[in-house]
């Protein structure tokens, strides 16, 4: 009898699938050269997992943005104008904290430093359990993660 049991477990299990263990999270840090495929992002979101992808060029991209139009000015400026000028890019940053995109913008700078990352990219899962490195294609990333769980080598 246990024969016919263990035979119907293992027909069930071939016809059937067993059910593929996912992370609960991914956190891509890389630069704005090696980005994923959106929609690969879109794919693993709908199976459940939260993807989450930060540039470590997005600080001085956002310097930049800030800072546009003021590249040429002389370093001997009057204290108006340098009060103008400070003003002008008071108001550029509250713009980018107000709709949340200045903590965005440092996020992957702190999670690296957090996670101790030696190189990128890196993909970091359920908040620093585990890392991958190297791979830039998401399906590859949790394939590796998926097997690293399993002790396959």
């Amino acid at each position: 009898m246990p024969k016919i049991l263990i035979c119907l477990l293992l027909l069930l299990t071939s016809l059937f699938g067993v059910a593929e263990v996912l992370p609960s999270s991914i956190d891509f840090i890389s630069n704005d050269s090696l980005k994923l495929e959106p929609s690969e992002i879109k794919y693993w979101q709908s199976k459940g997992v939260q993807v989450n992808e930060y540039s470590l060029d997005a600080p001085a991209a956002l310097e930049r943005k800030i800072g546009a139009g003021f590249e040429s000015v002389p370093h001997s400026v009057s204290k108006e104008d340098k009060d103008v000028i400070t003003h002008k890019i008071k108001a550029r940053l509250k713009k980018y904290e107000a709709n949340g995109e200045l903590q965005q913008v440092f996020h992957g700078l702190i999670l690296a430093k957090k996670y101790k990352l030696t190189s990128y990219p890196a993909a970091v899962f359920n908040n620093g359990e585990s890392v991958v490195y190297g791979v830039l294609d998401l399906d590859r990333v949790i394939q590796i993660w998926q097997e690293d769980l399993r002790g396959d080598k």
